[in-house]
């Protein structure tokens, strides 16, 4: 069972698009084992993902092209370019376990990006409308894991990513709560200021409103106090009566503070991000 989707979404005009298939075990879809010298793809007749990654060399490239595609939905052109410089941007590296005989890894990254996007006009015509995104403006996070999960896995996770109002510096947070043991001790949760990593603590998740409502991110040492308030939604219910799969994921905004490791608060209110509620059997 997996699931390709590619979603493009406005904030400014509200308007989203998203573009989703469910796959069977012969689709051509391919996930490498690394990201040295590596590529991740799908091929399929109406939409085709490539990423090309080789850290050794500082890479990531994304490319994205879509024809035809069921529901009357844009054809689309993209391709993004990370600078995955693993010196200058520290990503979180993290081998976690769930028990004493399973672990998950994962590899995230924040990074400044370029890239552009072509998406056919709703006229009917061959005509497209390119959106351009600079290097000074852009940011990309890479979020590669994998795992030996429970059978029944679940998460809360939060992640945004923009630049500091003051200093222009490149800023992003990973925030997740899983089924990992001792979280004190084994985590990823992480800020990210101008390249540098600074580990946070654990943290919860709540929910007061619903899925719909804000979402409340907090940790028992005042390192982060966020408040995410959802736009846009995106829901993933599977039930293959061996599997099932629930899954909550909505674009946001953040308000709130994260606090560097030497204790200095990163204000983030406004900053663009979503988050995830997760429930996989399988």
């Amino acid at each position: 069972m997996a699931l390709v989707h590619f979603i493009v979404y406005n904030f400014k005009t509200k308007e989203k698009v998203k573009y989703e298939k469910q796959l069977n075990l012969f689709s051509s879809i391919f996930v490498p084992k690394s990201l040295y010298d590596s590529h991740c793809y799908y091929h399929g007749d109406d939409i085709s993902i490539d990423i090309h990654h080789d850290l050794a060399s500082n890479k990531m490239d994304i490319s994205v092209k879509i024809r035809n595609f069921p529901g009357g939905l844009p054809d689309l052109d993209a391709e993004f370019h990370g600078i995955h410089n693993v010196e200058r941007y520290k990503p979180m590296v993290v081998c976690n376990p769930f028990s004493d005989d399973s672990v998950m890894f994962s590899h995230k990254c924040l990074m400044p990006g370029s890239g552009s996007m072509r998406i056919a006009k709703p006229s009917g015509s061959d005509a497209f409308t390119t959106i351009d995104f600079p290097m000074e403006s852009t940011q990309i996070i890479i979020d590669d894991h994998k795992g030996y999960y429970p059978y029944i896995t679940r998460y809360d996770w939060v992640t945004a990513l923009g630049k500091d109002e003051q200093s222009g510096k490149l800023i992003g947070f990973n925030l997740t709560n899983n089924q990992v043991v001792q979280q004190d001790k084994y985590n990823e949760n992480c800020l990210w200021f101008d390249g540098e990593l600074h580990p946070l603590p654990p943290i919860r998740v709540t929910r007061p409103d619903g899925y719909t409502g804000v979402w409340f991110v907090q940790d028992q040492h005042d390192m982060v106090r966020l408040e995410f308030e959802p736009v846009t939604h995106t829901s993933v219910n599977l039930n293959l009566i061996v599997a099932c799969s629930k899954y909550e994921g909505p674009y946001g905004v953040f308000r709130g503070y994260v606090r560097k490791r030497d204790g200095e608060k990163v204000v983030v209110d406004g900053m663009v991000g979503m988050g995830e509620d997760f429930y996989l059997r399988i």
